[in-house]
């Protein structure tokens, strides 16, 4: 849990947060301190999307809200993921890529 704390300021990928404040696992004020620390050592990085839902539980995505959750996460993807990827980010459809039990020694 500390690695994981002192972790959060150098996060600087972009962040959707999304939390109940009926949560009966995670308190709103623990959500509200870790967003806050999201990215906070890197300049530049832009705060964390934070989403408030106040109809559901802890098991967000399955409960009264679910539906709030995905337009919530299309809408946010929508914003940050292009929508055709880059010829350098794409892998080649060719490239031999090794499996869990390969030794990459002899690729």
């Amino acid at each position: 849990v500390a690695w994981g704390q002192a972790a959060l300021p150098h996060v600087a990928a972009p962040t959707l947060v999304i939390a109940s404040r009926q949560d009966n696992r995670i308190a709103s004020d623990t959500v509200a301190a870790v967003t806050a620390r999201l990215g906070r050592a890197v300049p530049g990085t832009d705060r964390p999307d934070l989403v408030w839902l106040d109809r559901c539980g802890h098991v967000i995505a399955a409960d009264r809200e679910r539906d709030t959750v995905a337009q919530h996460t299309a809408a946010w993807l929508d914003r940050h993921v292009p929508a055709e990827p880059s010829a350098a980010s794409t892998p080649h459809r060719h490239s031999r890529q090794p499996d869990d039990h390969q030794q990459i020694a002899d690729v």
